[in-house]
């Protein structure tokens, strides 16, 4: 299986490190919309493999850890530089996962791969001597499937009585995710670590009330769209005129009994998302068509042709070009995410990616077009708020092309032998103030043929078993018509494709096909 990876670090083996790693992997994670759960599970892997392998590892100077996706969902790996060692003998049994508590796999000695094998879908030792770092010596690797159920609306419960939130728990936690705070100052620092889809808030508080709460969410823009229902013991007519101007969506009086506060979460929900739906289609029709990938009918030197399928909600795959003197420059862009507004920030990396190809065009190369641009997301209060994966491209004569890779799926290389992976990476733009990326240059022969895509081409099926399937299928159909023009090659993939998501692609997908004239 093809893999992306979007975090990869060398380190000196010391303890002092472990921290400041954790916590680029949890940034990373926050932005790759993983679920909590398998969020913290993720963190507490890494935390145990690498805190293991530095205390038990005998010589051991140095680790590396690597987060990617593939057609399966996302992995951790750790691997060291330590005096080899067998690990197939600490792997426990099923019989004695299942007798074996949480609490004593936490105090197991040796590696911890009791507690790897309780926290994560799944678990595997790495042969070292297929290693592609052939300096590591041990290695083991975790990973977790996809979240197939999609996530119930989130509400924040905003009271000071802590027996009305326990007793709203009790009737909404079944069908939604519940978040609680006692005040309005807690409500905000919720907002600023979680995504909320609904505020119920009491009015009488203290430190910060429902009002001054509402009041603080209209003056930050971001979070004043946020449908708020307001609960009070008396909705009087002052109460009313209060709050009048404020955007407030219903009034709920205490007590409120189970039916009635599920009705009126459902109508307000419901009355958000068709609003939001009939803006985005207003809006769709301005956006939507600037948002196309493109590319000119023709490049010098190059033969390139593209396809796509959209899924027509959320960010979206861009193909930005630009010429210079002597040679072209092509950009593939993949912006996650799979909501209304990702689409407009796909439009304004867009826009940024453009002034960069411009700004840089005498100094241009494709890691120091990624390098500028993590450093735009990682500033930029708007781009920081969503993540992209990128694949910058340079196509020079003779065939040579130079490529550079922020979290994106490394290109492959086509020709009637076979079909290899390039050896390129980085990781996804915006995690550090400072990001240094390193390229690829490859000599492509006059019957070669080099395929860009996005992870969406591989991973649109809709269970980890069609999307395994997906990935053997589209690289199967690559390789079988790779003595065919690039045009009739397109129609074949995405015949396949279209069959195998039923025409229903849960993501994006674009492929590039490039081959030298």
């Amino acid at each position: 299986m093809i893999k992306r990876c979007v975090l990869n670090v060398v380190e000196e083996a010391n303890i002092k490190h472990i921290a400041e790693i954790r916590h680029l992997l949890s940034t990373t994670l926050s932005m790759c919309n993983i679920n909590e759960k398998q969020h913290a599970n993720m963190v507490l892997c890494f935390s145990e493999m690498v805190t293991n392998c530095i205390e038990h590892s005998q010589l051991i100077t140095e680790f590396n850890m690597q987060l990617y996706s593939d057609s399966f969902g996302w992995w951790l790996e750790c691997n060291d530089n330590g005096l080899s060692v067998d690990l197939i003998d600490e792997i426990p049994t099923p019989s004695e996962m299942a007798i074996t508590s949480i609490f004593d796999l936490e105090k197991e000695g040796g590696r911890g791969i009791g507690l790897l094998h309780a926290l994560a879908d799944k678990f595997e030792v790495i042969n070292q001597t297929a290693s592609e770092e052939y300096r590591w010596n041990n290695g083991l690797r975790v990973g977790w499937q996809y979240s197939a159920k999609a996530q119930p609306p989130s509400i924040l419960l905003v009271d000071d009585d802590p027996a009305l939130i326990a007793l709203y728990q009790a009737y909404l936690s079944q069908d939604f995710t519940i978040i609680t705070a006692s005040n309005g100052k807690e409500a905000l620092a919720c907002l600023l670590e979680q995504s909320i889809d609904l505020i119920i808030s009491d009015i009488t508080m203290p430190m910060m009330n429902g009002i001054q709460l509402r009041d603080a969410l209209i003056a930050e823009q971001q979070t004043e769209l946020i449908p708020f229902i307001f609960l009070t013991a008396t909705n009087t007519s002052e109460i009313v005129e209060q709050t009048n101007g404020m955007g407030i969506d219903d009034y709920l009086c205490k007590p409120v009994d189970k039916t009635t506060l599920v009705q009126t979460i459902n109508r307000v929900l419901t009355r958000s998302r068709r609003m939001i739906a009939r803006l985005s289609e207003r809006l769709d029709k301005k956006i939507t068509g600037a948002l196309l990938p493109k590319l000119p009918p023709e490049i010098p030197h190059w033969h390139i042709r593209m396809d796509t399928r959209n899924t027509g909600v959320g960010g979206g795959d861009l193909v930005l070009h630009h010429q210079t003197a002597d040679s072209t420059f092509i950009i593939v862009v993949d912006v996650m995410g799979h909501n209304e507004a990702a689409k407009f920030f796909a439009y304004a990396y867009g826009g940024y990616i453009k002034g960069l190809l411009l700004a840089l065009e005498d100094r241009m190369s494709p890691e120091r077009l990624l390098h500028y641009l993590s450093q735009v997301v990682y500033d930029d209060a708007l781009l920081s708020k969503l993540t992209l994966t990128c694949c910058a491209i340079e196509l020079k004569q003779d065939g040579e092309v130079t490529i550079a890779c922020a979290g994106h799926p490394p290109p492959l290389v086509l020709n009637a032998q076979g079909m290899r992976i390039l050896p390129v990476h980085g990781i996804l733009s915006g995690l550090l103030p400072i990001t240094e990326y390193v390229s690829f240059t490859y000599h492509c022969a006059p019957h070669e043929r080099l395929a860009v895509y996005t992870d969406g081409l591989l991973e649109s099926a809709a269970t980890p078993v069609l999307r395994e399937q997906l990935e053997k299928t589209i690289f199967t159909t690559l390789q079988n018509t790779v003595n065919q023009p690039i045009e009739h090659s397109l129609i074949s993939v995405f015949e396949q494709f279209d069959q195998l998501t039923n025409n229903s692609p849960i993501d994006d997908a674009l492929l590039l096909l490039i081959e030298p004239i």
